[in-house]
């Protein structure tokens, strides 16, 4: 009998507990604790997302480096080109 008991305790115990936090969960979201917890961070993100001007000419400015760098200095057919 006490074979059954440790198979079958542990998992009535967690099945119990499973069951309790599903209620509790229920319970928090009909009562309205959820109700705008995501306002901080939406804020948040509005904030970081704002790029300044210069720094998005900086950007294009890289952009167009790295675009002629490729080229010039990695263009072509590779090591043993002609030219």
């Amino acid at each position: 009998m006490i074979m059954d008991y440790d198979v079958f305790g542990p998992f009535l115990v967690a099945t119990i507990m499973s069951f309790g936090a599903v209620c509790i969960f229920v319970w928090a979201v009909l009562s309205g604790a959820f109700h705008g917890a995501d306002d901080a961070s939406l804020n948040f993100f509005r904030t970081e997302m704002e790029i300044p001007a210069w720094l998005l000419v900086v950007y294009a400015v890289l952009f167009v480096w790295g675009l002629y760098y490729s080229y010039t200095y990695w263009g072509g057919v590779g090591p043993g080109r002609i030219g």
